[in-house]
């Protein structure tokens, strides 16, 4: 489906002020840390601000290889990665191949981790802001923990991405899109629950299908979810399935930022930006904007997986891009929302976001096809 674009996008000065304020000012310092001490410590990339400032860069920007990076090679995520490995190595699944996984991209894990860091203090910043009145009022001036940080991916694979962003922070939730045809999978997804709980969900079948249904109706339950679902706050395309992408975009609200996995060419014809790639038409429509692409620095593989073998040379490419809400997909009218009825916190939600891709690693960015 083609959408229209916007004919003009307005960015006033009393946008960009109320923009920044929700940045700068939305909470005092001494608030914020108290909220993060009430739902576990969230870690920070030396050197950054919650809000992706950069003071010094970070060490895998520019000098350091990703690979070699302390941010990558000691993240908490590493030992759910040890983990997963061992069961895909079990004798019962030495015939099953594994398609890759975030495991292979240094650069876009410890980008991920930063981006989604940032948003997640971000978003407790603008809710409690909202509630807290409320809930001091309810509770007794006890205060309530912030709303859960939703991850929506498309493709679990062996489940290292899931396992990573759940290592994040104990605020983030997973909820993830697979067939989960392959007889490890579900094994590892029992794993992660043993660890992390309730705090991953999946749904099985076909993406191309199950997305969009779920996404249109919060009433179909995902296995193992134990609260109603309110939502995508970061998105994770990486499935087969040749919309997935598109349908996570279109039911996302605006100011989500959006990755999808690594490929070998940004005009690759799925994903990125080939003459009918995913990426092309959602920049086409204005579903996205403020895209940030990077290149993973060179390696050659040590195993073979399903898009390449053993020995491969390989520097694969990603993206971010924030959602603009004019390709909101509406689930009650199945029509999209006109521009006019956008949430009035649109440019807000889009400016913070856009900040926050701003500052990841300027100076290493990669050219986007046009």
């Amino acid at each position: 489906m083609r959408f229209t674009k916007r004919s003009q996008r307005t960015h006033s000065a009393t946008a960009v002020t109320i923009a920044g304020c929700l940045l700068a000012t939305t909470l005092s310092i001494s608030m914020l840390f108290l909220i993060i001490g009430d739902y576990g410590s969230i870690s920070r990339t030396p050197g950054v601000s919650i809000f992706g400032t950069t003071s010094t860069p970070p060490d895998w920007c520019n000098k350091v290889p990703p690979r070699e990076s302390a941010s990558f090679t000691e993240g908490q995520f590493q030992s759910e990665w040890k983990t997963i490995d061992e069961i895909v190595a079990l004798d019962k699944y030495k015939e099953q191949r594994v398609s890759g996984g975030l495991f292979l991209y240094p650069r876009q894990t410890v980008s991920l981790s930063r981006v989604v860091n940032d948003l997640i203090v971000l978003k407790a910043s603008s809710t409690s802001t909202s509630t807290s009145s409320r809930n001091d009022e309810a509770t007794g001036g006890r205060g309530k923990h912030p709303e859960p940080f939703q991850v929506c991916e498309t493709g679990f694979g062996a489940g290292h991405s899931a396992a990573f962003f759940l290592s994040i922070s104990p605020n983030v939730k997973v909820l993830t899109f697979d067939k989960f045809d392959r007889p490890y999978q579900i094994p590892i997804v029992n794993k992660l629950s043993q660890k992390f709980r309730d705090r991953i969900q999946h749904v099985k079948g076909n993406s191309c299908a199950t997305v969009p249904r779920f996404l249109e109706n919060t009433s179909i339950s995902a296995t193992n979810n134990a609260d109603p679902f309110r939502g995508c706050d970061f998105l994770h395309g990486s499935s087969l399935c040749p919309s997935d992408n598109i349908d996570l975009v279109q039911h996302a609200k605006c100011g989500t930022v959006l990755t999808s996995t690594a490929m070998h060419s940004l005009i690759d014809k799925d994903v990125y930006f080939g003459p009918s790639a995913q990426w092309r038409k959602l920049r086409k429509d204005g579903c996205i904007t403020d895209i940030t692409c990077f290149t993973e620095r060179s390696t050659t593989l040590d195993r073979s997986f399903v898009f390449a073998a053993e020995n491969t040379k390989i520097s694969h490419k990603f993206c971010f891009a924030v959602v603009t809400g004019d390709c909101h997909y509406s689930a009650k009218n199945r029509n999209k929302h006109r521009v006019e009825d956008r949430p009035e916190n649109c440019d807000a939600s889009i400016y913070s976001a856009r900040q926050i891709l701003k500052n990841l690693c300027p100076e290493d960015r990669i050219e986007i096809p046009v």
